[in-house]
């Protein structure tokens, strides 16, 4: 399910929730009938994933995959999806294609000068190396190798810079208004 909200209905409606209950239960049922392998969630937020998970009629989600990057992310919600066995999968780990914002970050930049590694490299290695699956977005063949070479390691110190940026900035739709 991409999105907790209905489209076509204010995201105040409290109608949500229970079309949002109702598409996991048909989702649910599909994995069951074999359909489907497993069955996940995207733009969840805690309170979304807790309507699923603290219903014992209805099965945890596989996956939620959610925006992450150094300028939003929540470790509210990965401890939760952590405690609960829900991977966590970021998408917009380079910003946006709307935005170099994040790529030219002087920190980031800093940090991948310093480990010879392009800011990309640096974005999605500081996902993966927290264990949260990535689906960085390439626009040529040599991004695509690029963005799979990530055999290296960011020190404790630089990743302790990239979780405290200064800057706060969604590149997406925010689930926070979504009853």
């Amino acid at each position: 399910i991409h999105w907790p909200g209905v489209q076509g209905l204010p995201s105040s409606n409290p109608d949500n929730k229970r079309i949002r209950q109702q598409a996991w239960k048909v989702l649910t049922k599909l994995r069951k009938e074999g359909f489907l392998k497993s069955a996940g969630v995207s733009n969840y937020l805690v309170r979304h994933l807790a309507e699923l998970v603290d219903d014992p009629n209805f099965e945890t989600p596989a996956v939620n995959q959610v925006e992450w990057h150094p300028r939003h992310h929540n470790s509210t919600l990965l401890d939760y999806c952590r405690a609960k066995g829900i991977f966590l999968q970021a998408y917009s780990s380079l910003g946006t294609s709307g935005s170099t914002s994040l790529r030219e970050d002087s920190q980031v930049r800093e940090i991948a000068q310093k480990l010879g590694k392009s800011p990309a490299q640096i974005l999605l290695r500081w996902a993966f190396q927290q264990n949260i699956g990535i689906l960085p977005k390439a626009s040529s063949r040599a991004h695509i190798v690029e963005n799979i070479d990530l055999d290296f390691v960011i020190p404790d110190e630089e990743m302790k810079t990239l979780n405290n940026l200064k800057v706060t900035q969604k590149f997406s739709w925010d689930p926070s208004v979504v009853a």
